[in-house]
């Protein structure tokens, strides 16, 4: 909702609540008949609830926003391989959430997921574990059956547990060899087979 992502009122609202907060922290030395005010607090307390819902998401957006312009860094010092943007992703095998539209990179150390609708924290796989507790990528398969011509590129991440990432491409091939070749896998296109191993979601 566009009510939901302007957030000039949000000061506002917070300062109504202070001045509710004073008007009940003193009320012994305020002045003022209470039982005429018990209606509006009864009303702002359905109010306090979407509030915090909404400071939270601006929070969480924000949050989302610093990482990813800390990680965009990163990604041009790696030496950015493939990006591909407006895609629609999603997480399987254990992951829940349903699919989400991505722009997606691919370095010469990680893949990178943005979630466009800053929902989801950014997300970043090495293409080296560095140890046992690290998420890591493993391995890559493209099926063609997507929708419009599309392929579903499904890569399968490694770690204290495993789970898939799927995403639809226009480029699946390219996005398979790209991530072959960057985990040193054969990038043949022979084997571009659908006998590779991968778990589908239940």
């Amino acid at each position: 909702m566009a009510e939901e992502r302007n957030e000039r009122w949000v000061p506002v609202a917070l300062a109504v609540l202070a001045v509710a907060y004073v008007v009940y922290r003193y009320r012994g030395s305020i002045d003022i008949d209470l039982s005429s005010l018990a209606k509006p607090a009864r009303a702002l307390g359905y109010f306090v609830a979407p509030l915090l819902a909404v400071l939270t998401q601006i929070w969480r957006r924000r949050k989302t926003k610093a990482a990813r312009e800390g990680w965009e860094k990163g990604i041009l010092q790696e030496g950015l391989v493939r990006r591909e943007r407006g895609l629609r992703a999603r997480l399987v095998n254990g992951k829940r959430g349903g699919s989400f539209p991505a722009e997606i990179s691919l370095t010469r150390a990680a893949l990178y997921i943005f979630d466009e609708s800053a929902r989801r924290d950014p997300m970043r796989f090495p293409l080296l574990r560095e140890t046992l507790e690290d998420f890591g990528l493993f391995d890559v398969r493209v099926d063609p059956g997507g929708e419009g011509g599309q392929a579903w590129v499904r890569i399968r991440v490694t770690g204290p547990s495993s789970f898939g990432v799927e995403f639809l491409s226009a480029h699946g091939e390219h996005w398979w060899v790209d991530v072959r070749r960057a985990i040193g896998k054969s990038a043949d296109l022979a084997l571009l087979a659908p006998d590779i191993e991968y778990e589908e979601e239940a």
